[in-house]
């Protein structure tokens, strides 16, 4: 187990994650004296098969999709509690007839690729049209003509022409 106190004034995550890696050390189901009381006790392992029950429950309500008037009918069922006027009011027809609208970046995740795509070109195009790759073809002609006259001070003329020809 870790010393308590490890720097003099220690934050509030800090204490709270000290304060739970002792309870857990303690009081965790995999702690001998739980499991020695869960074989024995009927009652508890009655309601931990329930709360296995629930978690797994809820383990699969996450992975099904849901039906698309999930909120229609939630929205319902929550003006059924009001008193009859509030039922009438322009807001709560409003909230009968609400759908979900998915968000916009959620809606165009299947087109990302394609946007992508088509971003990549235009991108290409307008390189193209503010001369970007012939000013680098030109940069590129500049540059081999440096380094020609570079072999040609150092080596000689024909020791270079012999490099750059071959």
């Amino acid at each position: 187990m870790k010393p308590l106190f490890e720097r003099k004034n220690p934050d509030c995550k800090t204490i709270r994650h000290w304060i739970g890696d002792i309870l857990n050390s303690r009081l965790s189901i995999h702690c001998d004296w739980v499991q020695a009381h869960i074989v024995n006790c009927p009652r508890c392992q009655r309601r931990l098969t329930g709360f296995n029950r629930v978690a797994l429950g809820l383990h699969f309500i996450k992975s099904q999709r849901h039906p698309k008037d999930l909120l229609q009918k939630a929205n319902q069922q929550t003006l059924m509690v009001l008193h009859q006027s509030l039922q009438q009011l322009p807001q709560a027809q409003k909230l009968r007839d609400k759908q979900p609208r998915p968000k916009f970046l959620y809606r165009m995740t299947r087109y990302s690729q394609s946007i992508s795509h088509a971003a990549a070109c235009l991108a290409i195009l307008i390189l193209m049209r503010c001369g970007i790759f012939s000013g680098m073809e030109k940069f590129q002609s500049e540059g081999q003509k440096v380094i020609h006259q570079y072999y040609v001070s150092n080596l000689g003329e024909d020791l270079t022409d012999d490099i750059f020809t071959a």
